[in-house]
């Protein structure tokens, strides 16, 4: 029982942790609700979460637990001699203390302690890459409370998880910050006019050219465009004019689009500069180009956001990446160590049992991990949906749903012909049938699983309607709307984010999915997930 609620305790404060990595940005209220989950799932009395600001070298308090709020600092400076969190910050080295008053570490603290009324404590330092200070946790409890060497690996891999997100965080709102700053620079800068003869001589540049470029406009018209344009700009340009000559002649003026150019420019200081040019052809009397007309806009701060963006999506993508390759690796470790000890003949039935109870645990702790990675695909992801086959998608995740029950005796039924239903879609479709098909086999008891997948007809145009059925013991009505919640710890059936991962497929589609009684009216009869798609026509 000791290692079934350790499971469970773990899986709580993952799940906390990968909540908190779903959001783009920190915040106190974001941060509060990750550390009072902390503390109620690890049971402890109290909590406090500190960030450190590297520029005024204090540790500041971002969110507390159970402490009226007079009787906790602000800030607290990192070079404090007497605050415990400071202490850690400096040291970068924990403190486990299960009675505090055997511990004469603890002394110059043991006033402000003891009218706590804390009797065990811990703090950790939160290190992000690079040995990069982050901030000090705090938990504490009002009884005695004996720290074995798993809570403290424990409580070091929650701390390393949160560096992760607490990294990401800032790296996004520094990217907001940064496209922010950089908006405000392109709202100030005044487009350039210019014109240029079908030599591509400047004829003509509005006095918004000194804004951007630094010439004076009659300066700039001396200039040959290899001056203040860089070799593949000025390569481009010219290919492009040819293009558009040709173009000309073949489909004639109106048979063509001139989309927007991005080009390197040449600053006087020698700085490069990204322009967007928009253009048109100037004609004489005959409809003859005989040069072109354009708007130049600077696009710097675009181009330079864009970068930084993808540098933060890598970076970000980089930490879930890390976080479920650790996990992973750790869940991997336990499953093989929980199958070797299965395959003793001489484990006891009670111990037979703890140790089958704790490998179903692990897979689902292996699920859990995917799916936070797969979620963090999701979210912000480019959508690029094509046409699917529905039986194909279906067949395949059937084959993973058997393999993953071996013991029990699993028969899908289904209308859906192969080639025949198809709907827009993309990878996912998989992970969507798995997870649903996944808890409808776990959910029902008997050793014989049946599951029905059937097409039904619909009114909504563009839309296909998609059923499936199980025998398990059914969803209440007060439970259906709930249990597609994200998070939600009054949900029991689906534990972890395989119904969130769904709700995020099928709203990625443009789809809706609801839940109904298997035999109307009776939900004890087994629960049916309803799908509407996308109808690929």
């Amino acid at each position: 029982m000791v290692d079934e609620e350790m499971f469970m305790r773990e899986r709580k404060a993952f799940r906390l942790i990968a909540e908190a990595a779903l959001h783009s940005k920190g915040s106190p209220d974001l941060y509060h609700r990750v550390l009072s989950g902390m503390v109620e799932t690890l049971e402890f009395d109290i909590g406090t979460l500190r960030l450190f600001d590297d520029q005024d070298g204090v540790l500041r308090l971002e969110a507390f637990v159970g402490i009226p709020k007079g009787e906790v600092q602000e800030a607290v400076p990192l070079d404090d001699p007497e605050y415990l969190a400071a202490r850690v910050a400096r040291t970068k080295t924990p403190i486990f203390e299960s009675d505090v008053k055997k511990s004469a570490e603890l002394k110059s603290r043991m006033k402000v302690i003891e009218a706590l009324g804390v009797q065990s404590l811990i703090f950790w330092p939160i290190v992000g890459a690079n040995d990069e200070l982050l901030g000090v946790m705090n938990v504490a409890n009002c009884t005695v409370r004996q720290l074995s060497e798993e809570d403290k690996d424990f409580f070091q891999t929650v701390a390393g998880m949160f560096a992760a997100v607490i990294e990401r965080h800032r790296t996004m709102d520094a990217l907001r910050e940064s496209e922010e700053r950089y908006r405000r620079l392109a709202e100030s800068v005044v487009d350039i006019i210019w014109t240029v003869d079908m030599n591509l001589q400047f004829t003509y540049a509005s006095p918004s050219i000194e804004e951007v470029l630094g010439y004076m406009p009659q300066e700039a018209m001396s200039l040959p465009l290899s001056q203040i344009m860089t070799p593949e700009s000025l390569r481009l340009t010219e290919d492009t004019l040819k293009e558009s000559l040709r173009l000309e002649a073949t489909v004639g003026k109106n048979g063509y689009e001139s989309p927007p150019m991005e080009i390197q420019m040449i600053h006087k200081d020698g700085t490069l500069l990204w322009i967007e040019i928009s253009r048109t052809f100037l004609r004489d009397d005959d409809d003859t180009p005989i040069g072109v007309l354009g708007v130049a806009r600077d696009i710097t701060w675009r181009k330079t956001a864009e970068e930084e963006l993808a540098r933060a999506k890598a970076q970000a993508e980089f930490y879930n990446d890390l976080m479920a390759h650790d996990l992973a690796n750790m869940q991997q470790g336990i499953l093989v160590s929980l199958e070797l000890m299965l395959r003793d003949s001489e484990l006891s039935k009670e111990h037979r049992g703890l140790a089958n109870r704790a490998l179903a645990q692990t897979k689902r702790g292996v699920t859990l991990t995917g799916n936070v990675k797969k979620l963090g695909r999701l979210v912000g992801g480019e959508k690029e949906l094509s046409e699917t086959d529905l039986h194909q998608s279906i067949m395949d995740a059937i084959e993973i749903v058997v393999d993953s029950y071996p013991d029990k005796e699993i028969k899908v039924n289904t209308n859906l012909v192969k080639g025949k239903q198809k709907v827009l879609a993309d990878e996912f479709l998989i992970d969507l049938f798995y997870n649903l098909l996944h808890n409808a086999a776990r959910m029902d008891q008997s050793e014989s699983v049946v599951i029905d997948v059937s097409e039904y007809t619909t009114d909504e145009k563009g839309m296909l309607m998609l059923k499936i059925e199980d025998r398990g013991p059914g969803i209440s009505d007060t439970m259906k709307e709930a249990i597609l919640s994200r998070f939600d710890e009054k949900v029991k059936r689906g534990l972890g984010l395989g119904l969130t991962l769904v709700k995020q497929i099928v709203d990625r589609y443009g789809g809706r999915i609801w839940i109904e009684d298997r035999v109307t009216g009776d939900h004890g009869q087994g629960a049916a997930f309803v799908l509407v798609l996308p109808a690929a026509t």
